[in-house]
This record gives structure tokens, C-alpha cells and sequence, in this order.
């Protein structure tokens, strides 16, 4: 396989990685969401704290779809991670348009974006590679003492 090649199979396997992991932090997302109504339906929550619970699960679904799309791809994480929050952050957008006929960043949308951006890259920081040092690097070395 060519070089060229090998690097399109790369970035498609990336490109399958990110919107597999969008449709994970959507699916939590809802989730989230289902679990937070069912409180305000009970009366644990009270009904005012909608805006702030819809901001925490766009945080926790781009967390957990962040951290499976980072953890299968396993490099780039950071860039992996908030790529996933851009994805959730367009599903919502889509859906949201589709839904309500209009897009408006102004009642709230603007929240809703920088806790997708947040839940990515927190999860691209918390999955990411390692480092350079492979499985010999951690392991700690015994003293030589010369004499």
C-alpha cells in the first residue's frame, strides 16, 4: 500500500472515530436529559435549573463520546476530543433547526457550544497518548554504583 494511501485510510478511520463518538456523546446527551426531567418531574430539581442542566449534559454526553473516540483512535486526543464536541455541537445545531424552524446562538446557543468545545477537550486530555515512553519508559531503574 502506498504512502499516500495509507494516510486517506488513516483519516478516514479518524473521520469514523469522531462521528461515532458524536452520536455516543448525543445519545448521552439525551440520556442526561431524560434523567434530568424525570427529577424536575418528581420534584427533586427544581424547573429553573434547565438551561444550567442542558449546558452540564452537553458536558458530560461530549465527555463520554469524547473519551470513546479518543480511546479508539489513540492519537491526536485533544484534537479527537474537541473534534467530537464540533460534532455533538452541529447534530444539536441540525436538530435544533430542523425542530424549531430557526437557529439562534443568542438563547443559549453560545453555552451550549463552549460546553461541547469543554467536554471534548477534556476528554481528549484525560484519553490521550501517553507520552513517548512506551511500556520501558515507566518502569523505574535500578542505582549502578560503581566502584
Amino acid at each position: 500500500m502506498r504512502k499516500e494511501e495509507e494516510q486517506g485510510m488513516r483519516a478516514l478511520h479518524a473521520m469514523g472515530h469522531i462521528l461515532m463518538g458524536g452520536l455516543i456523546a448525543l445519545a448521552a446527551c439525551i440520556v442526561f436529559l431524560l434523567f434530568a426531567s424525570l427529577g424536575v418531574s418528581a420534584g427533586w430539581l427544581k424547573e429553573g435549573l434547565m438551561g444550567q442542566l442542558t449546558v452540564a449534559s452537553c458536558v458530560v454526553g461530549t465527555l463520554i463520546g469524547g473519551l470513546t473516540a479518543v480511546g479508539r483512535h489513540r492519537s491526536r486526543g485533544l484534537l479527537v476530543g474537541v473534534a467530537v464536541g464540533v460534532c455533538l455541537f452541529l447534530m444539536l445545531l441540525t436538530i435544533g433547526y430542523l425542530w424549531y424552524g430557526s437557529v439562534g446562538l443568542e438563547q443559549g446557543g453560545a453555552a451550549v457550544l463552549i460546553a461541547c468545545l469543554c467536554g471534548g477537550a477534556l476528554a481528549g486530555l484525560m484519553g490521550g497518548s501517553r507520552g513517548g515512553k512506551g511500556k520501558r519508559g515507566n518502569r523505574k531503574r535500578k542505582a549502578h554504583f560503581s566502584r
